[in-house]
């Protein structure tokens, strides 16, 4: 029988340096986390989670859905969140070559998804989302992971998960994902099947994940701008737009917070997360360090968070 805090480490076979977890969690939510390399391209058929709702984070994929009775296909890819409730389509899913692949997938029966973010009756009376959860035999919406999603992606990965408390600290990292995907949906919804992606947000997703790719050796703007399809100008009054800063403003915090990471959590030197993250000299990292965070990293690994 699943017990809260249970762990399984499942193989899938398909991907190359392999890491798959599973967690339940209270109130029947559960927590699936995949990262590797896939070695060939994969097809597989996927069906119906009857009373479920899905929450999907990509923070590298590149795959593509398919229905068997109608043309609403899409696509997950590198950056993207996913809110998921499928009552009746079936269909197959390709898991696409030569990309590494790292998703995060948190579950719970649509009851409790209820109980758990509309906390009146009356909220649950005027909820358009939860009617819309109801009543539709199909709901998808996807958009591009924002910076916090991120933060909240890297720190599930992160953690170690070897003591009891470990549970209680993802259950909340999935609330926070969870809560700031909801904060993402329009309102009112116009239509049970939306792809939120506008051109921009989709220029800018796809900056911010070429950067974070790249992050120790990263494109310059011109080479970033070839490569979304726009000129650096345009880039430069996209990207601020979506993300709130610049590119390579985007690029430092992220450096930066992963480097923290590092340090804290997985027993990195200061010079070693330096070197990881693109900094050749330790230096310039200390001085960004200390600003970003007001502490130095000898500080951030004496006292980690």
């Amino acid at each position: 029988m699943e017990t809260v805090g249970d762990m399984k480490k499942k193989p899938l076979g398909y991907f190359q340096d392999e890491d798959v977890r599973a967690f339940f969690l209270p109130n029947g939510m559960s927590l699936n986390m995949v990262n590797g390399f896939l070695k060939k391209q994969q097809k597989f058929d996927f069906g119906i989670v009857p009373g479920q709702i899905e929450f999907c984070f990509f923070k590298q994929a590149h795959m593509e859905f398919s229905f068997l009775d109608d043309d609403s296909d899409f696509s997950a890819t590198t950056m993207q969140s996913h809110l998921v409730v499928n009552k009746n389509k079936r269909g197959e899913v390709i898991y696409f070559t030569d990309c590494p692949y790292q998703e995060i997938t948190i579950r719970l029966p649509l009851p409790v998804f209820e109980q758990m973010f509309c906390f009146s009756s009356k909220a649950r009376a005027e909820n358009q989302l939860m009617g819309l959860l109801k009543s539709e035999n199909f709901f998808c919406h996807n958009s591009t992971m924002t910076p916090q999603m991120y933060g909240a992606f890297n720190a599930l990965f992160l953690c170690p998960f070897d003591r009891d408390e470990h549970i209680l600290y993802a259950q909340a990292k999935c609330m926070e994902l969870i809560a700031l995907k909801l904060m993402e949906i329009e309102k009112p919804l116009r239509t049970p099947f939306r792809n939120a992606n506008t051109r921009e947000e989709v220029i800018a997703g796809k900056t911010a994940s070429i950067l974070l790719e790249n992050m120790a050796h990263p494109p310059s703007l011109q080479e970033l701008a070839d490569r979304v399809g726009v000129s650096p100008s345009r880039l430069k009054q996209i990207f601020p737009k979506i993300y709130g800063t610049s590119p390579f403003g985007f690029l430092r915090h992220h450096r930066l917070e992963y480097a923290r990471d590092l340090i804290a959590h997985s027993g990195f030197s200061a010079s070693e997360a330096a070197l990881h993250v693109g900094y050749s000299e330790l230096s310039p990292f200390h001085r960004a360090f200390v600003k970003e965070f007001g502490i130095s990293p000898g500080q951030c690994r004496a006292n980690p968070v």
